[in-house]
């Protein structure tokens, strides 16, 4: 196990095992609220990795959870060409990728009481509140880092904390919650500096040597 110098004249103590947890439309709509749409390019191991270089910890696996977007070709061609970057870039990293589903229900103006239909994410608070206790009751991990502003994650919060476990809660651009603050060890926001240090490369090559560029409407980091 990997392992820190607590000090001068101390014992070597194991580095804290931390695994990361990413909810992925929370994060992009926070980040498209603040202004931040031209990040969107952006290699999450690599964030992972910035949010975590204090010498006693050590990263393990980094999930990104997500839905495929529906309704929307151009939108579906550039998140799949996102995708497959960020599979590509990160092949022999500890990284995965889980996507829920988008499902169309009917939801009321708040203003003019006119019924529409809109997509709506499905399965990501579930699936990574399970893996998050999974994980803790396995002992996967010494801490989990949850990157969401999402209040329905407190009760997973609080099992990961009853099975001995640590978790950090880092909040996106624009998205807080008091309740997760409350339940987690730490919880403080993300410093939107790291996003234009995290990018994935403009271009690179993914399966059968296909070149993906990052997309046009999604402007370089700014400088």
């Amino acid at each position: 196990m990997p392992v820190s110098k607590a000090g001068v004249g101390c014992a070597f103590v194991p580095a804290q095992r931390v695994d990361v947890f990413i909810d992925g439309f929370n994060f992009y709509f926070g980040m498209m609220e603040a202004d931040l749409g031209n990040a969107r390019w952006l290699d999450w191991v690599s964030l992972a990795k910035r949010l975590n270089t204090a010498e006693d910890r050590t990263l393990g696996t980094t999930r990104y959870y997500t839905a495929r977007v529906t309704r929307d070709p151009d939108g579906q061609r550039r998140q799949s060409t996102y995708i497959d970057a960020l599979r590509a870039h990160n092949r022999g990293n500890a990284f995965e990728i889980i996507e829920g589903r988008m499902q169309q229900e009917s939801t009321k103006c708040k203003h003019c009481s006119r019924q529409f239909d809109r997509a709506v994410e499905k399965h990501t608070d579930v699936n990574i509140a399970a893996a998050m206790i999974a994980g803790a009751y396995r002992d996967e991990y010494d801490v989990a880092m949850l990157v969401s502003g999402d209040a329905d994650q407190v009760a997973a919060v609080q099992a990961v904390r009853a099975a001995g476990k640590s978790v950090r809660v880092v909040f996106p651009p624009a998205r807080t919650s008091t309740h997760l603050k409350d339940v987690a060890n730490t919880a403080y926001p993300l410093n939107a500096t790291f996003l234009d240090a995290c990018q994935l490369p403009p271009s690179l090559y993914g399966p059968n040597d296909f070149l993906l560029r990052r997309p046009d409407s999604w402007t370089a980091p700014r400088t």
